[in-house]
């Protein structure tokens, strides 16, 4: 399974193409600015034609598909869901893309998101040499967790 072909799938119910966005990896983000973060394995960035952020995918990458995410992940995903206002910021010092050089993530770097944001959950294997499977997270106030769809 390719994570671009699992984007424009149908199981997704969203048309989001990779070639639009950049990739940063290990990123340190907090939560609506506070001291609480978690490190996001893989974030696909979408800027407009002004340079602003315009849509973020957050990747965890998991050993196998029993793993959870971590309670920091958990919380993250709930806010974000939850709070129309909820935003990340960049924790991190500096990151480049892995497709442009050029373009980085700086600390103190703001996305919002208006209950727009895409987690995905990767199973990867305890190599890591190829994708299992892929699963959007996703926060059910209902049940109050965490679900994996």
């Amino acid at each position: 399974m390719k994570l671009k072909d699992y984007l424009t799938s149908s199981a997704f119910s969203s048309n989001k193409n990779l070639d639009e966005y950049e990739l940063f990896e290990q990123v340190q983000l907090k939560i609506n600015g506070g001291s609480d973060y978690f490190i996001a394995d893989q974030i696909f960035v979408k800027y407009n034609e002004y340079g602003k952020m315009e849509d973020i995918i957050v990747i965890e990458c998991k050993l196998s598909d029993a793993t959870k995410v971590s309670a920091k992940q958990s919380a993250s995903i709930k806010e974000s869901y939850e709070n129309s206002n909820s935003f990340f910021e960049v924790r991190s010092k500096k990151i480049e893309s892995k497709f442009d050089k050029e373009t980085k993530l700086k600390q103190k770097d703001i996305f919002t998101f208006n209950n727009e944001i895409t987690f995905i959950k990767a199973e990867d294997g305890d190599d890591a040499s190829q994708l299992k499977s892929l699963k959007k997270l996703v926060y059910d106030n209902q049940q109050d967790k965490i679900l994996e769809l």
